[in-house]
Protein backbone atom coordinates (compact mmCIF):
# COMPACT_ATOMS: atom_id res chain seq x y z
CA UNK A 1 0.00 0.00 0.00
CA UNK A 2 1.57 3.58 -0.54
CA UNK A 3 1.58 6.32 1.44
CA UNK A 4 -0.53 9.79 0.90
CA UNK A 5 1.85 13.06 0.53
CA UNK A 6 0.58 15.90 2.29
CA UNK A 7 -0.02 17.12 -0.81
CA UNK A 8 -2.61 14.68 -1.36
CA UNK A 9 -4.48 15.34 1.80
CA UNK A 10 -4.70 18.72 1.56
CA UNK A 11 -6.71 18.34 -2.43
CA UNK A 12 -8.50 15.49 -0.80
CA UNK A 13 -9.58 18.05 2.16
CA UNK A 14 -10.27 20.54 -0.82
CA UNK A 15 -12.19 18.10 -2.43
CA UNK A 16 -14.75 17.29 0.26
CA UNK A 17 -14.53 20.66 1.59
CA UNK A 18 -15.30 22.49 -1.75
CA UNK A 19 -18.52 19.44 -2.55
CA UNK A 20 -20.30 21.10 0.44
CA UNK A 21 -19.71 24.82 -0.50
CA UNK A 22 -20.52 23.65 -4.24
CA UNK A 23 -24.24 22.31 -2.19
CA UNK A 24 -24.53 24.97 -0.31
CA UNK A 25 -24.34 27.62 -3.41
CA UNK A 26 -27.27 26.32 -4.22
CA UNK A 27 -26.91 26.90 -8.07
CA UNK A 28 -23.54 25.52 -9.39
CA UNK A 29 -24.60 22.24 -10.44
CA UNK A 30 -21.66 21.78 -12.19
CA UNK A 31 -19.21 22.80 -9.42
CA UNK A 32 -20.93 19.87 -7.19
CA UNK A 33 -20.92 17.39 -10.32
CA UNK A 34 -16.95 18.09 -10.58
CA UNK A 35 -16.31 16.38 -7.23
CA UNK A 36 -17.19 13.12 -8.48
CA UNK A 37 -15.41 10.67 -11.35
CA UNK A 38 -17.45 9.95 -13.93
CA UNK A 39 -18.56 6.49 -12.60
CA UNK A 40 -18.94 7.58 -9.03
CA UNK A 41 -21.87 6.45 -6.67
CA UNK A 42 -23.58 8.57 -4.78
CA UNK A 43 -25.50 6.68 -1.69
CA UNK A 44 -28.10 8.00 -0.01
CA UNK A 45 -29.90 4.43 1.08
CA UNK A 46 -29.58 5.33 4.78
CA UNK A 47 -32.47 7.94 3.81
CA UNK A 48 -34.17 5.87 1.51
CA UNK A 49 -33.63 7.75 -1.17
CA UNK A 50 -30.95 4.65 -2.66
CA UNK A 51 -28.09 5.25 -4.64
CA UNK A 52 -27.24 7.53 -7.46
CA UNK A 53 -24.23 5.88 -10.01
CA UNK A 54 -22.66 7.84 -12.74
CA UNK A 55 -22.72 11.25 -13.54
CA UNK A 56 -25.90 11.91 -15.24
CA UNK A 57 -27.97 10.45 -12.46
CA UNK A 58 -25.96 12.17 -9.41
CA UNK A 59 -26.13 15.52 -11.93
CA UNK A 60 -30.05 14.72 -12.09
CA UNK A 61 -30.55 14.26 -8.12
CA UNK A 62 -28.87 17.45 -7.77
CA UNK A 63 -30.44 19.48 -10.77
CA UNK A 64 -33.59 18.21 -9.51
CA UNK A 65 -33.13 18.78 -5.19
CA UNK A 66 -30.81 22.44 -5.24
CA UNK A 67 -33.45 24.74 -7.30
CA UNK A 68 -35.98 23.47 -4.31
CA UNK A 69 -33.91 25.16 -1.74
CA UNK A 70 -33.51 28.81 -0.43
CA UNK A 71 -30.40 28.06 2.18
CA UNK A 72 -28.11 25.70 2.55
CA UNK A 73 -24.99 25.92 5.43
CA UNK A 74 -22.50 22.47 5.38
CA UNK A 75 -19.90 22.40 8.52
CA UNK A 76 -17.55 19.42 7.69
CA UNK A 77 -14.91 18.07 10.95
CA UNK A 78 -13.31 15.10 11.43
CA UNK A 79 -11.65 14.49 8.06
CA UNK A 80 -9.89 11.31 8.37
CA UNK A 81 -7.75 9.86 5.31
CA UNK A 82 -5.96 6.67 4.53
CA UNK A 83 -4.00 5.16 1.74
CA UNK A 84 -6.18 2.10 -0.41
CA UNK A 85 -4.08 1.04 -3.23
CA UNK A 86 -2.37 2.76 -5.84
CA UNK A 87 -4.04 6.59 -6.84
CA UNK A 88 -6.81 5.76 -4.10
CA UNK A 89 -7.88 6.75 -0.90
CA UNK A 90 -10.81 6.02 1.88
CA UNK A 91 -12.21 9.27 3.90
CA UNK A 92 -14.57 9.86 6.40
CA UNK A 93 -15.97 13.11 7.05
CA UNK A 94 -18.34 14.58 10.34
CA UNK A 95 -21.03 17.19 8.57
CA UNK A 96 -23.78 19.04 9.90
CA UNK A 97 -25.92 20.73 7.43
CA UNK A 98 -29.33 22.65 8.05
CA UNK A 99 -31.24 23.67 5.11
CA UNK A 100 -34.36 26.13 4.37
CA UNK A 101 -36.59 24.75 1.30
CA UNK A 102 -38.19 27.65 -0.80
CA UNK A 103 -41.45 26.24 0.57
CA UNK A 104 -40.10 27.40 4.48
CA UNK A 105 -39.27 23.65 5.33
CA UNK A 106 -36.38 23.67 7.50
CA UNK A 107 -34.08 20.62 7.99
CA UNK A 108 -31.10 19.39 10.21
CA UNK A 109 -28.82 16.76 9.92
CA UNK A 110 -26.04 15.35 12.01
CA UNK A 111 -24.35 13.13 9.39
CA UNK A 112 -20.88 10.93 8.27
CA UNK A 113 -19.57 11.07 5.01
CA UNK A 114 -17.91 7.40 3.65
CA UNK A 115 -15.96 8.04 0.83
CA UNK A 116 -13.59 6.19 -1.45
CA UNK A 117 -11.76 8.38 -3.64
CA UNK A 118 -9.27 8.07 -6.73
CA UNK A 119 -6.73 10.03 -8.38
CA UNK A 120 -7.43 11.13 -11.94
CA UNK A 121 -5.83 13.03 -14.58
CA UNK A 122 -7.84 15.73 -13.03
CA UNK A 123 -6.94 15.03 -9.73
CA UNK A 124 -8.50 13.87 -6.70
CA UNK A 125 -12.45 12.48 -7.30
CA UNK A 126 -14.96 10.69 -5.10
CA UNK A 127 -15.75 7.40 -6.76
CA UNK A 128 -18.04 6.76 -3.92
CA UNK A 129 -20.01 8.43 -1.27
CA UNK A 130 -22.12 7.41 1.31
CA UNK A 131 -24.23 9.79 3.61
CA UNK A 132 -25.06 8.22 6.44
CA UNK A 133 -26.91 9.44 10.57
CA UNK A 134 -24.01 10.21 12.83
CA UNK A 135 -26.92 11.21 15.17
CA UNK A 136 -30.49 10.50 14.57
CA UNK A 137 -32.84 13.54 14.06
CA UNK A 138 -34.78 14.47 17.34
CA UNK A 139 -38.55 12.87 17.30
Amino acid sequence: MSGLSLDDRRQIDDLIIGFCNAVDALNDIDAVCAAFSDDAQYDLSAFGMGAFTGIAEIRGFFSGSLPAMSHSAHLVSNISVKPDGADAARAGAYVLAWSISKAGDRMELKAKYDLKLKRTAAGWRVAYMAVGLLIPPAA
